[in-house]
């Protein structure tokens, strides 16, 4: 068993809840990261962006029981930033986390529900 194959393992016996305070602490990190560090072109980090980093965090608390709506939030503070004269890569990623969870969690409706 090599220490790849512990470290998964040790993860899947993780609750699910504690996977997705460990999934927004990741987010947090990297796009709290990106938010620090300002071209001198653009708008620097001020109070309103990190007012925005701080709903997209506590809204993907909630993305597994909520993905949709967790979707629209995270994307309003995404289009925030960008509407702010905010530039950076990393702003996206709380709502491509939340994206990849509506997508991995399959069809909200089917055909047969019309």
């Amino acid at each position: 068993m090599t220490t790849l194959d512990r470290f998964t393992g040790r993860l899947r016996g993780l609750s699910p809840r504690s996977v997705d305070f460990l999934v927004v602490a990741v987010v947090a990190w990297f796009t709290g990261l990106d938010a620090a560090s300002n071209d001198p072109d653009y708008r620097q980090a001020d109070w309103l962006t990190w007012l925005l980093l701080a709903v997209s965090l506590l809204a993907l608390v909630w993305r597994r029981r909520w993905p949709v709506a967790v979707t629209v939030v995270t994307g309003a503070a995404c289009a925030g930033w960008a509407l702010y004269g905010h530039i950076g890569e990393l702003l996206n990623l709380p709502v491509i986390v939340a994206l990849y969870t509506v997508a991995a969690q399959g069809p909200l409706w089917s055909l047969a529900d019309v």
